[in-house]
């Protein structure tokens, strides 16, 4: 299909809106586990996913790059979900984060709801309710500031 068929596909999808066009988000995890399940959430509805292994993979991303969204797997050893949280955090408008945990962890969510507005993903994943919460994350961001994004100079002052 050509880039001219796979547009006009995507302008007359029912239920999508110009607002869900051309979104990418960052996932932060080396595990395929991950990946395969929310590449085929992420494809079916013509969004794109960023894929790097590590914390800092996700540091070199976020200074040359911007995502509104990033998906962090709380496994990672090399850094953790709250280093991003604090990397992020001067940056006018940070992506909204979301945590991957095998296990239900009620505390986790708990202290990623508190600490800063982290929301959690629980193995296996639920596609309906991954792609509700993540299509309701890009709505609310676009609404506070549809036409201001970080540009990657102050991605790349925030990273250092």
């Amino acid at each position: 299909m050509n880039s001219q068929s796979t547009a006009n596909a995507q302008d007359h999808t029912p239920g999508k809106g110009s607002e869900d066009l051309n979104v990418r988000a960052l996932l932060v995890s080396p595990y395929v586990d991950d990946l395969l399940p929310l590449q085929q959430i992420f494809n079916e509805h013509d969004w794109d996913l960023e894929q790097v292994d590590n914390y800092k993979g996700a540091r070199q991303f976020f200074t040359k790059d911007r995502v509104p969204i990033v998906i962090w797997n709380v496994s990672l050893t090399d850094g953790s979900w709250r280093d991003l949280v604090s990397q992020l955090a001067p940056l006018p408008e940070p992506p909204r984060i979301f945590l991957i945990s095998r296990a239900d962890d009620p505390s986790l969510a708990a202290e990623a709801r508190e600490q800063a507005d982290v929301d959690v993903f629980t193995t296996p994943f639920n596609a309906d309710d991954v792609w509700r919460r993540l299509r309701s994350a890009w709505l609310v961001r676009r609404r506070k500031s549809p036409d201001r994004m970080e540009s990657p100079s102050m991605l790349a002052r925030a990273a250092t």
